[in-house]
């Protein structure tokens, strides 16, 4: 999920294609190059072993009792609280996949949201991350570490189908399989997203919930009760960050007085083209209209001649403006950019799109 992240604010926060890492023990660091997709972060340390369990069933075929499933032993890894809701999460991120579908150019991303690992167990299966997903969540208190948090995820196949795709990712953890959330009549399956172990949740119909295992009990009882409200139509891509000083280090930009940081993705099926939209809440006007300036001097030193390559000029004509205490940037992308980007992925990736 780390990458994820990286790649959809190096699209959306254009001012930070040429960040830096930094920071210190205490902060989170990310560094923001022209993004891999791929998560090649090493295998992770909380992963501890997990005695196998049998499946929760009353009796086998032949009418002999099954021992009932057992919890996990406890982690030695702590993943933070379990934040219930988006919005009380630091970190929110929304993926609109049906709106992909009928725009020419992200129709055809299936492959590249593949390389995540987070949707590893989705991918090896028959699921197609574009047609047979309608939108994915994740949300948290951290961005490098966005993946301790909660990942939804709403498949619009059958649940037979879904379910199939987490006994793939069981299979490929060492002690992978059912194991009781303790919660009655949500199935949960220890496996592995990339290199991690994670906890799969089937708390309702066609909803499919990833969580660390020590977040599995609190994220299936929230879940079982509540479903996420569907993201805005319009939008295939929303991130919010709150208090994004305490999150991010990006160079030349100092982000100490910015309370909120939003950025958005609108695409436009008819001409193929999309809308960028980034904005930053400051404390009042006089802040924001202060702070335009150090933007656009970020955006200016961003574009590189690697960047203006990757983006296909993306970064340009780019500058912030204010709207109130509001710090804007607007990016109109015509469909050749968006196709330039996308294939550039693709080809650093290994990956083949469809034409």
């Amino acid at each position: 999920m780390i990458r994820l992240v990286r790649g959809t604010l190096a699209v959306l926060l254009a001012c930070a294609a040429a960040a830096s890492a930094c920071g210190g023990p205490d902060r989170d660091v990310m560094a923001v190059p022209p993004p891999t997709v791929a998560d090649a972060a090493p295998p992770e340390a909380e992963s501890v072993a997990v005695t196998p369990v049998p499946p929760t069933v009353e009796a086998d075929a032949g009418g002999e009792p099954v021992a009932p499933l057992a919890p996990p032993p406890p982690s030695d890894f702590d993943a933070g609280p379990f934040i219930a809701s988006p919005a009380n999460a630091d970190v929110f991120i929304t993926l609109n996949q049906a709106s992909m579908r009928k725009h020419p150019v992200a129709k055809r991303a299936g492959p590249l949201l593949a390389q995540l690992p987070v949707f590893s167990a989705l991918a090896a299966s028959s699921i197609d991350l574009v047609r047979d997903v309608d939108w994915t969540m994740t949300w948290g208190s951290s961005v490098v570490r966005i993946d301790h948090g909660i990942f939804v995820t709403q498949p619009n196949v059958d649940d037979a189908t879904t379910d199939r795709a987490i006994e793939g990712a069981a299979k490929k953890h060492p002690n992978g399989g059912l194991f009781d959330a303790g919660v009655p009549g949500v199935d949960a399956t220890l496996g592995s997203t990339g290199s991690s172990e994670r906890a799969f949740l089937r708390p309702q119909s066609k909803l499919l919930v990833i969580a660390h295992r020590t977040h599995a009990a609190a994220a299936a009882s929230e879940l079982k009760s509540r479903r996420p409200k569907d993201p805005n139509p319009k939008e295939t891509i929303r991130v919010v960050i709150k208090r994004p000083s305490t999150k991010l280090s990006l160079s030349r930009v100092k982000l100490d007085d910015v309370s909120e940081l939003r950025a958005t993705l609108v695409l436009k099926d008819a001409d193929g083209s999309g809308d960028v939209r980034v904005e930053a809440d400051y404390a009042d006007a006089k802040k924001a209209a202060a702070a335009v300036a150090e933007l656009n001097d970020a955006l200016k030193n961003a574009n590189s001649i690697a960047v203006r390559i990757v983006t296909r000029g993306l970064l340009n004509n780019a500058a912030f403006g204010t709207d109130g205490n509001r710090a804007v940037l607007k990016l109109a992308v015509p469909q050749e950019q968006l196709e330039g980007i996308l294939q550039v992925l693709a080809g650093s990736l290994g990956v083949t799109l469809s034409p």
